[in-house]
Order: C-alpha cells, then structure tokens, then sequence
C-alpha cells in the first residue's frame, strides 16, 4: 500500500495477480539492462528434469456385494407378478419357444486380487568372496618337564552309599523259591514218615487159613499156526495143478503109430489097373 494514500476515502483494491504477464514485464526491463545483469537473471538449467506432476483421477468403482444383492431375488420387495393363464403361456411358447431366445451372459464377479511373490534371486547370486590368508603356524617348543620332585597323585578316597532298591523280579523269585522250600519240607516229612511206619503183629491162634494150591510147572505143547496150515494147502494144490498140466500136455502131443511089416510089403506088390471111363460120364457124375 502506497503512504500516499493514507488521506483518501476509498480503500485500495488488491490487483489480480497474473503470472505470465509478470514474466513479460521482467524479460523486457532484463533487454534495456547490462549482459551481467541479464547472464544473472537468466533461466538456469535444473540439471535432472522431473516428471511433471499429474493429480490422481479416482475411478468408479462398484464392490462385489452390490452386484450381489442385485442378483439375489427379495421376495418382500418384489411385486407380484400377475396372473397368465396356461393356456395363453402354451400358446405364447408354441409362437415364440424359447430355446431361440439369445442367452444371456454371466455376469463375471470381481475377486480379491491374489498377490504373487515375484521370485526374487539376488539371494541366491553369486559374491565374490575374499579368502584371507592363514597366519603363518608358529612352532612351540614342549617345555621341560620338572624332575625334581616325583609325581605324587592325589587319591581322593570316598565312601559311596548305594541307594536301597528292588527289582520286579525279585519279589517274584523269593515267592517261587518259598514255595519250592515248602514243597521240600513236605516231601520231606512224608518220607520220614514212610521211615517209621511199623507192621502191626499177626494175630496168635488162629489156624483156619486158607492152603496154597500147587500148581505143577508148565510144559509146552506142539501147537500148529494157520499160516503153515494154508501154506501147506496152497503147496498141494499148486503141485496138483503142475501134474495135471503136464499130463494134458503130454497127451495132446502127436504121436505116430507104427505100421506092420506085412502091409507095407502087399502095398508095395500090389499094382492097380488104369480104369478108363468115358468122359462125358464122369463130367455127369460130378455135376450130381
């Protein structure tokens, strides 16, 4: 505010500050001015330039519960349908079916976004890595061993206490050798037993006893098995039926009988005639 203005009734009024027409006016008065003052006021580099910022422009958006209350059917808030006779739906299927009717698309639900792991392998790559050399092995000689006084070790003498303990078995095992130990006392008194028993007396007096038969002493008698008496049986029987064999065999064989003397010699003199018949006669006979 100018200090001229202090005495004037009406309030000064701020000017409208445009940018581009300050840059102007500043160029200009830079043009009339020395190179030194314009090498000053002029535009410096940035050096990087940056990206110029642009604001966010939010998207609609539309959550998934929305489309799914939409789709659910809300039978309070649902008007009533009206009437349709069945009649007049056949008739309406029959003109128009609806199995030519295009389908409509389902309608795609938007899911949580599943965040996969980009894998990343700069663990895994190989560094190089720096072996540091190994101090160099320093040898140490053993020390003298102190020979003055000998060795004298220290014993430390203790009194161990065992702890009083059981096993399971042995319960079990002194049971089997008590009832072992019972069951030798009882034998035992039982044969002592055997030991001192005594026969009473026979009674005096008494003579009607009954005599011991006597028997003469055994003497063997000859006694045939069946076995040797079917042994026998089948011996005669086999030989009897070898007898009979040979006998029919034998005559069966042929035998010639031997002719006399006195015939062979009249067979022998003895001439026949020829005795000639008629052809046609014999040729008749023969057919008869």
């Amino acid at each position: 505010m100018d200090a001229t203005n202090f005495n004037k009734d009406k309030p000064e009024v701020a000017e409208k500050f445009e940018y581009m027409k300050d840059v102007s006016r500043v160029m200009s008065a830079s043009s009339t001015q020395s190179p030194q003052t314009k090498i000053y006021l002029a535009k410096k580099s940035g050096g990087i330039q940056k990206r110029a910022f642009v604001p966010t422009v939010p998207k609609p958006f539309k959550f998934y519960t929305e489309s799914r209350d939409n789709n659910s059917p809300n039978k309070e808030n649902s008007p009533n349908p009206p009437f349709i006779p069945l009649a007049y739906g056949v008739q309406q299927f029959l003109e128009s079916p609806t199995r030519f009717d295009a389908k409509s698309g389902k309608l795609r639900s938007n899911t949580l976004t599943v965040p996969k792991s980009p894998y990343l392998r700069t663990k895994y790559r190989s560094k190089p890595t720096t072996i540091l050399p190994s101090p160099p092995h320093v040898i140490k000689a053993n020390p003298v061993p102190d020979y003055k006084e000998p060795y004298r070790p220290v014993i430390e003498h203790r009194l161990i206490e065992l702890p009083v303990f059981s096993l399971p078995g042995e319960e079990i095992s002194k049971r089997k050798s008590q009832e072992i130990e019972e069951r030798i006392r009882q034998e035992n008194e039982k044969m002592e037993k055997m030991r001192e028993f005594k026969a009473q007396p026979l009674p005096t007096g008494f003579h009607n006893c009954p005599t011991r038969p006597y028997y003469s002493p055994t003497h063997p008698k000859p006694f045939a098995l069946l076995t040797n008496d079917r042994g026998e049986k089948y011996q005669r029987e086999f030989y009897e039926k070898v007898r009979k064999e040979q006998e029919y065999y034998k005559e069966n064989r042929f035998h010639a009988q031997p002719l006399s003397f006195l015939l062979i010699l009249v067979w022998k003199n003895v001439i026949f005639m020829t005795n000639t018949e008629d052809f046609e006669r014999r040729k008749l006979r023969n057919i008869e």
